[in-house]
């Protein structure tokens, strides 16, 4: 039996702001005062688990994939996008300097990388982790590299509904500077009680990002179009090789947000 007739779920991809809207929603669903209104758990990208939880949870989110639509039953669903090259960006300097485990783990397979659905690259050596192969190879490698880590997330990007009145998208270049206004319609939708909106938005602009402060060991520079500063020639052809068309499908050929 469901806790709610409608399941709420969340989808992104990694490096496009899923800690942070896990802090807020554990915040919102999983505090004891709250608790009254069902609770949340994010499932990273393990889709099995996902399916199974769907009738313990009010609210639950799933990255890196997309999920089968015929067995969500009766949903809301929200999920944020961001610019491929941003992620890959992010993805290799973050992937340097971070805490997952799986990241340090020698002469990785991709069973390793199932955590976040991720795919080993070409030429790791037998006994070196992701952090060290990235950190061993040059910078246009690396984001190569990270092309290829990625493979499994830009695929799942093609299959998503093109017009599904159940999903709302949000892309995460319209999202920063506008968390409050952004999360507002995301509760919204989620057609949440206007008091339990309001603690939502408290827990928005608690956990935000705010500029000029450090950022924490999750977070790195969050600016979007960083892709200019690193994409050469090389690394752009071949994402365009290895996923053609990925870029423009998703409205990112002129380099902007195709959002608001």
């Amino acid at each position: 039996m469901t806790v709610h007739s409608t399941h709420l779920i969340h989808c992104a991809y990694h490096k496009c702001l899923t800690v942070y809207t896990a802090r807020i929603f554990k915040s919102l669903f999983n505090r004891t005062l709250l608790s009254c209104f069902g609770r949340y758990r994010h499932f990273r990208s393990n889709v099995d688990a996902f399916y199974a939880g769907l009738e313990h949870y009010r609210l639950l989110s799933v990255n890196n994939c997309c999920p089968e639509i015929t067995k969500l039953g009766d949903f809301r669903m929200t999920r944020f996008i961001r610019d491929p090259r941003d992620l890959v960006v992010s993805g290799y300097f973050y992937h340097q300097n971070c805490n997952e485990k799986w990241t340090y783990v020698p002469g990785a397979q991709n069973m390793d990388f199932r955590v976040v659905n991720g795919c080993v690259p070409e030429g790791m050596k037998p006994d070196e982790s992701y952090r060290e192969f990235l950190a061993r190879i040059p910078l246009e490698e690396g984001l190569m590299a990270e092309i290829q880590f990625r493979k499994h997330h830009f695929d799942s990007m093609w299959k998503w509904p093109a017009h599904d009145p159940r999903i709302r998208l949000f892309y995460y270049e319209d999202i920063m500077g506008n968390e409050k206004e952004v999360f507002r319609e995301l509760f919204e939708f989620y057609e949440l009680p206007e008091a339990l909106i309001q603690i939502g938005l408290f827990f928005v602009g608690r956990y935000a990002v705010k500029p000029g402060r450090d950022f924490p060991r999750h977070v790195r520079d969050p600016r979007k179009g960083q892709w200019r500063e690193y994409f050469t020639d090389t690394v752009s052809a071949y994402l365009e090789e290895r996923h053609p068309g990925l870029i423009s499908f998703l409205g990112y050929e002129q380099g902007i947000s195709p959002g608001r």
